[in-house]
């Protein structure tokens, strides 16, 4: 076997496994079935009926120029697309009652995917969980290859020195500091240390902007995340794929920085989901009948997401956050120093470097 293979093996079983894991959340929150959903409290009344019912989920309406045509209508002005998709079914085929409490629907029809919500006013709440999901897929993805190209760096010795810790970075990218200055952070502890504002050498208003930054305080937060998510992170992506080696561990730690703030967002989300029923996201139930006419015809109704389902949910945002931040503290150590850095991947010991120990006694004689 030739040297350092075992180890390389270990890195890339590691890392994969943590990308299954991104990969198994983003299975979850996009796969919505029956089983997700509130039967027993529908969002809508009466049973609605369309030639044809977006689905959730699909791979086709990635490709299909008419389902995008399609998606375009219906949340640009969905009761003109109601009115002009309508048909009418037969009455055996719906028991001969319109309500979606006491509608009857056949088993096997069960099997199709869920629906996008309509007959209801379109809001982007009922995207989401889709909205989760595909981020969870687009951080685990980069997640997998930050990881997968420190480690292996760091077990080779050309390359081990390339990474960068926090001095390097000040080095190599001074521009850097210029998207700090972006967060905001240095402003607001600036008025809150009462700095004030410095002309021709005095320093002015520094009470009323110690008030002000105080209680501003959550703006700047938000301004800082939002500028973080939006800014700070797309241009580390970039330099990430210019130079994968040096800035690999400073993306581990920005990347899982957002994973956790996107798993805080998740969790205080679902929090609202399992607080009100009302505020949850809906998906439709459909089903195909014949229509009076003999042409295709689907019926649907519209249901909320259960309360089994947003407390798990709850638990995936909880977990993620937590599982990013400690992967964003095992960075820290190596983005002090670059040589007291360990494998992201795998948590058991693995030995990196060999340092020579000299015992002596204090006067300078061996012991």
């Amino acid at each position: 076997v030739p040297p350092k293979w075992p180890s390389r093996i270990k890195v890339l079983l590691q890392s994969f496994m943590t990308a299954a894991v991104g990969i198994a959340v983003y299975q979850y929150m996009g796969a919505a079935d029956l089983g997700y959903l509130d039967l027993k409290s529908p969002r809508s009344d009466s049973v609605l009926c369309l030639k044809e019912w977006p689905l959730r989920h699909s791979l086709a309406s990635w490709t299909s120029a008419e389902l995008w045509e399609d998606w375009a209508a219906y949340r640009e002005d969905m009761d003109t697309y109601i009115r002009e998709n309508s048909c009418q079914p037969r009455r055996a085929d719906i028991g001969g009652e319109q309500q979606c409490a006491t509608v009857h629907v056949p088993l096997h029809s069960m099997g199709r995917r869920l629906g996008n919500p309509m007959g209801l006013e379109h809001s982007w709440t009922n995207d989401t969980v889709e909205i989760y999901g595909y981020l969870f897929l687009w951080m685990t993805f980069w997640m997998w290859i930050m990881i997968t190209v420190h480690d292996l760096a760091l077990l080779t010795v050309q390359n081990r020195d390339y990474i960068l810790d926090l001095r390097g970075i000040k080095s190599f990218f001074p521009c850097w500091r210029k998207l700090y200055i972006l967060l905001g952070f240095r402003c607001w502890k600036r008025m809150v240390r009462g700095g004030g504002m410095l002309v021709a050498r005095s320093r002015y208003v520094q009470k009323p902007l110690r008030l002000i930054g105080i209680i501003c305080a959550p703006l700047f937060l938000v301004w800082s995340v939002g500028t973080f998510l939006a800014v700070i992170m797309p241009v580390v992506v970039c330099f990430f794929v210019i130079y994968p080696v040096r800035l690999s561990r400073a993306a581990i730690f920005l990347n899982s920085l957002a994973s956790a703030i996107f798993g805080i967002v998740l969790t205080i989300h679902c929090m609202g989901f399992v607080s009100s029923v009302d505020h949850r996201q809906t998906y439709a139930v459909t089903w195909s009948v014949d229509s009076d006419d003999g042409s295709p015809c689907v019926c649907g109704c519209t249901y909320p997401l259960s309360g089994g389902t947003c407390w798990t949910l709850l638990l995936i945002g909880a977990v993620v956050a937590y599982k990013s931040s400690i992967l964003a503290f095992r960075c820290l150590k190596g983005l002090r120093r670059s040589n007291w850095a360990s494998l992201m991947s795998v948590l058991f010991p693995v030995p990196l470097t060999a340092y020579e120990v000299a015992w002596a006694q204090p006067d300078g004689q061996p012991i």
